[in-house]
């Protein structure tokens, strides 16, 4: 009788050293995947192009028609600004949104002024007759132009 004892504690212990036990769960069987870290999403910088818009066209003398070279265009407070070239012609971009004014210089002539706002990526082509300035009388400005979605 002292041998059962002794045969099933053999038993036992060669029962638990065995590789064909059962499951404990279902899970266990089923090939574990290691944990997925998702990275943070970063801000990625939008450049500013995309949120700019572009106003072109010619500055020329009332009377006559001729281009005017050099006249000086201001957008709002003189963040952006562009210089006509031979023909009279000018580009300039500024960012897109709130109505913004626009001045237009040349020694000699009144000042033009336009007033107005625009989408992004739009692009707007905008002339200006500027009168001269006759010695000895006021400066006649021309009408104030108004522009865009104001």
């Amino acid at each position: 009788m002292r041998r059962t004892p002794i045969l099933l504690g053999v038993l036992l212990l060669v029962g638990c050293g065995s590789s064909r036990t059962a499951p404990a769960s279902p899970r266990a069987t089923a090939t574990q995947r290691p944990p997925v870290f998702h990275r943070a999403a970063t801000a990625t910088p939008i450049p500013a192009s995309s949120f700019t818009a572009m106003l072109s066209g010619r500055v020329v003398d009332a009377a006559t028609g001729a281009p005017l070279h050099l006249a000086l265009l201001v957008v709002g407070s003189g963040l952006k600004m562009a210089r006509t070239d031979a023909r009279g012609s000018y580009s300039v971009r500024f960012p897109a949104g709130p109505a913004v004014p626009i001045f237009v210089t040349q020694t000699g002539y009144a000042e033009a002024l336009a007033m107005g706002a625009l989408r992004p990526h739009q692009k707007l082509t905008l002339n200006f007759r500027l009168h001269r300035i006759v010695p000895g009388t006021p400066p006649v400005p021309g009408a104030p132009i108004t522009f865009g979605h104001t």
